[in-house]
């Protein structure tokens, strides 16, 4: 007779948070912050000194497109490594990280006039934060997944 018991929905849980919040997630943010910040500093800059306030949402795409392409080097090479990348996944990464572009643009130009063109900035940090946490989990169970 076996002594071991099916594992509870409590074990469950803590397996499932720790396997995908644990060291890669980790390492995704610490990776991902720096690509988070070109992001700002590129979309402060260009709205500040070239576009306006009022075209922050120009700036803004810039800033995106050169944060998307550090987002693909950095994570295929430190956190999602997987043997020859297939083209299939660079094509469904620069898709969905397209799509997302478009989503951050949707919310924000919902919220700053909301909150005011002055917090066009915190407003944008919000979005992407959001996103960001969000994306972890489809690019970990989807697009970098060993088995996609």
């Amino acid at each position: 007779m076996s002594t071991n018991k099916p594992a509870s929905k409590k074990e469950k849980l803590r397996h499932l948070i720790h396997s995908y919040l644990g060291f890669q997630y980790l390492k995704y943010t610490l990776i991902g912050v720096p690509g988070f910040l070109i992001n700002l500093a590129i979309t402060f800059g260009l709205t500040e000194f070239l576009f306006g306030r009022p075209n922050y949402i120009y700036a803004f795409a810039i800033g995106t497109l050169v944060n998307l392409i550090y987002n693909y080097i950095v994570y295929v090479r430190y956190i999602f490594p997987t043997r020859g990348v297939a083209a299939k996944k660079k094509v469904v990464f620069f898709a969905y990280s397209l799509a997302v572009v478009f989503v951050q643009i949707a919310l924000t130009n919902v919220l700053v006039p909301i909150a005011g063109i002055d917090f066009y900035l915190p407003v944008l940090i919000i979005v992407m934060g959001f996103i960001t946490f969000v994306s972890y989990f489809l690019f970990k169970s989807h697009i970098f997944s060993q088995s996609a």
